[in-house]
C-alpha cells in the first residue's frame, strides 16, 4: 500500500466515508448556500436583512429620480413596497373624510395616500426645510433629501394611481365617482 508519512490509504478507508456521506455533505453545503442567497441576495429579504443592499437600493432610487426629473408612479410603488417590510392600512371610508385611505408604516418609511379634489397642485409642494437638497420641485411633485431622510410629496391622476394600486379592486371601491379627484401622497424614507 502507498504510504504518505504515517498515513496509509488503509487508514483513510478506516474512516469509512461512503458515497452517501459525501452526498449528505454536498446537500448541506448546497442548502446553506441557498439559504444565504435567499436571505442576503434576493429581493425584499435582502433589503430587510442586509443594510448594504438597502443603502444601494436607496441610492439607486435617488439616482433614478434625479435622472427622470419626475416621480414614476410604478417605480415609487415598487420602492415603497420593497424598501422595508411594512404594516399597511387601507380604508375606503377615509376617502370621504379626506383622510389617508392607505398608510404604510415601518421604522424607516412613513407614507400616506389620499384622494383629493381639485387640480394637480398642493400647497405642501412649497414646504422645504432650510438646508435640504431639492431633487425635484414642480407644481405637482416635491422630492428632497434632508440628511439621511428622503421626503416625497406628489399628486398624480386617478388613472396613474389605478395602474399601481390594486386595493380599490380588492375592496370594491368604484373609482368612477372619484374621477374629479387626484392621488396625493406624502412619504418619508430614512436611510
Amino acid at each position: 500500500m502507498a504510504q504518505y508519512g504515517d498515513l496509509s490509504i488503509a487508514h483513510l478507508v478506516d474512516y469509512n466515508i461512503t458515497a452517501m456521506d459525501i452526498q449528505k455533505i454536498k446537500m448541506a453545503i448546497t442548502g446553506t448556500v441557498l439559504v444565504f442567497g435567499v436571505l442576503f441576495l434576493l429581493g425584499k429579504t435582502s433589503l430587510i436583512l442586509n443594510p448594504l443592499s438597502r443603502k444601494i437600493y436607496f441610492d439607486s432610487y435617488i439616482s433614478k429620480l434625479r435622472s427622470d426629473k419626475s416621480i414614476d408612479a410604478a417605480a415609487f410603488w415598487e420602492f415603497r413596497d420593497f424598501y422595508s417590510s411594512q404594516s399597511l392600512t387601507f380604508s375606503s371610508e377615509a376617502i370621504l373624510k379626506g383622510e389617508p385611505f392607505l398608510t404604510f408604516y415601518t421604522p424607516v418609511i412613513q407614507s400616506k395616500d389620499y384622494l383629493q379634489s381639485g387640480g394637480l397642485r398642493s400647497p405642501n409642494m412649497r414646504i422645504i426645510p432650510s438646508g435640504a437638497e431639492v431633487i425635484i420641485q414642480t407644481d405637482s411633485e416635491l422630492v428632497y433629501l434632508e440628511g439621511n431622510k428622503l421626503v416625497m410629496r406628489f399628486t398624480k391622476t386617478i388613472e396613474e394611481m389605478k395602474k399601481v394600486n390594486g386595493f380599490f379592486s380588492y375592496f370594491g371601491v368604484d373609482l368612477e365617482k372619484y374621477k374629479d379627484h387626484q392621488w396625493y401622497n406624502e412619504t418619508s424614507v430614512t436611510n
